[in-house]
């Protein structure tokens, strides 16, 4: 069985609000077009690998949710562990 990796998917009009919201803005592109070319390059080295990835909606909303619910900060790990929990449900 493929590996399959989850990949966050932010919409544009979302990508402000969840930079905000995070405590590790140093660790993130500013803005929305620069994440969406650092995700590209991500999925052309997991491609380049033979990995199959899914885009994973992360939504401010949701993710804020997800984070009160297990306690958890709102950073890259925590987007990490959102997103892996989403691809757990969709592909149990």
């Amino acid at each position: 069985m493929n590996t399959i990796v989850g990949v966050s998917e932010y919409r544009k009009e979302d990508y402000q609000e969840i930079y905000n919201l995070s405590e590790d803005k140093h660790a993130m592109d500013d803005t929305w077009e620069e994440w969406k070319a650092s995700k590209n390059r991500a999925l052309t080295n997991f491609q380049n690998i033979g990995l199959k990835t899914v885009d994973i909606l992360v939504t401010p909303k949701e993710l804020v949710q997800y984070c009160r619910e297990n306690n958890f900060k709102i950073n890259g790990k925590s987007r990490s562990q959102f997103v892996s929990h989403k691809v757990s449900i969709l592909y149990k």
